[in-house]
C-alpha cells in the first residue's frame, strides 16, 4: 500500500509540475490514464475477491450413502439426472453419492428393489446397485432422464429401459430379451449376449464388440459399428443417417441396400472388396440373414 502512496504523490506531484511548465492537456491526460489504470485493477481485484468469496461459499459437499437392502430379483427404475450402474458385487447394495443421498428412496417390495428421486435431485449425482455374483436378475426396466447408465457382469431375464441423455455401456451381460430406448447418446455393448434385443437410438451411435446379437435395431442420426462378433440369428438395422460397418463377423446371409449411389466410397455398398450400387443380397443356406437399410449412409463388411 506504501508503494501505491508513494506513486500516487509522484504523479500528483508530477502533474502539477507540468500544469506550472505550461503543459497542462499532456499532464491531464497522463494523469488521468494513470488513475484508469489503478481504478481499474484495484476494481478487477476486489471483484475477483469477492468472487472467490461466493464460490468458496456456495461450495457444494458430496456425500456418499450406502445402503444394504433386503435380497432382491428385479430392480425398477424412476430417476432423473444421475449416473446409473448396475453390476455385481459382494451384496445386496446401494450407494448414492451426492450433496444429500436421502432424496433418493430406495425400497425392496416383494423382490424389486425401486429407485425413485420424484425429479427433485439436479444433475451431478451417481447410483451404484450390486447383486451378488452368484445371483440373476429377472428383470430391470425403467426411465432416466439425463445421465450414463452402465451394465456390467449381468445375467438378467429382461431388460426394458427409457433413456434420455447419456451413453449407455453393456459390458459382460447375457439377456434373453432386451429393449433399449436412448433418445440421444451412445451405445456400447461389449462381451455380451443379446439373445432377442429391440434397440432404438435417435441420436448416437451403436457400437457392438465381441458379442452374441439377435436384434432389429433402428437409429435416426448414428453410425453402426459391429466388430468381432456372432450374429446367432436374423438381425435388421435401419438407419436413416449414418453409415453401417462390420468386420471379423460370423458367416451370414445378407441383404444390404442403400437409397442413393454417390461416386464417394463414403455413400455406396463394399462387401468383402466388392463395390455395389443401391442393392447387393447373397444368400447362405443355414445362416442367419443380415439385413441392412441405409437411407442416408454407406455400407461397408469385410
Amino acid at each position: 500500500m506504501k508503494k501505491i502512496y508513494v506513486i500516487g504523490i509522484t504523479v500528483l506531484t508530477l502533474g502539477l509540475a507540468l500544469l506550472i511548465i505550461g503543459k497542462v492537456n499532456h499532464g491531464e491526460q497522463e494523469a488521468d490514464l494513470a488513475n484508469s489504470g489503478k481504478r481499474s485493477s484495484m476494481i478487477e481485484r476486489a471483484s475477483n475477491f469477492f468472487t472467490h468469496g461466493e464460490q468458496s461459499t456456495h461450495k457444494v459437499k458430496t456425500v456418499t450413502k450406502i445402503t444394504q437392502v433386503k435380497p432382491f430379483s428385479s430392480i425398477k427404475l424412476n430417476v432423473d439426472q444421475p449416473d446409473v450402474q448396475i453390476a455385481h458385487g459382494e451384496k445386496f447394495q446401494v450407494t448414492v453419492v451426492g450433496h444429500n443421498p436421502k432424496k433418493v428412496g430406495i425400497e425392496v417390495t416383494d423382490h424389486q428393489l425401486i429407485i425413485t428421486d420424484n425429479g427433485s435431485y439436479d444433475d451431478g449425482y451417481r447410483i451404484a446397485i450390486t447383486v451378488p455374483k452368484n445371483k440373476d436378475l429377472e428383470n430391470i426396466d425403467g426411465s432416466c432422464s439425463e445421465g450414463d447408465f452402465s451394465l456390467r457382469d449381468l445375467t438378467i431375464g429382461k431388460v426394458d429401459l427409457q433413456l434420455q441423455d447419456g451413453d449407455v455401456t453393456v459390458n459382460n451381460v447375457k439377456t434373453k430379451n432386451a429393449n433399449f430406448y436412448l433418445d440421444d447418446g451412445d451405445m456400447m455393448l461389449t462381451d455380451s449376449s443379446l439373445f432377442q434385443s429391440i434397440l432404438n437410438l435417435n441420436s448416437g451411435d451403436l457400437t457392438v464388440t465381441n458379442c452374441h446379437l439377435k436384434t432389429t435395431a433402428s437409429l435416426d442420426d448414428g453410425d453402426v459399428s459391429i466388430n468381432n462378433s456372432k450374429i446367432i440369428d436374423d438381425c435388421l438395422f435401419n438407419l436413416n443417417d449414418g453409415d453401417f460397418q462390420a468386420s471379423q463377423i460370423s458367416k451370414t446371409s445378407c441383404r444390404l441396400s442403400i437409397a442413393s449411389y454417390d461416386d464417394d466410397d463414403d455413400e455406396n455398398i463394399n462387401y468383402h472388396g466388392h463395390s455395389y450400387r443401391k442393392y447387393f443380397s447373397e444368400i447362405i443356406k443355414g445362416t442367419p440373414l443380415l439385413k441392412v437399410v441405409c437411407s442416408d449412409g454407406g455400407i461397408k463388411i469385410n
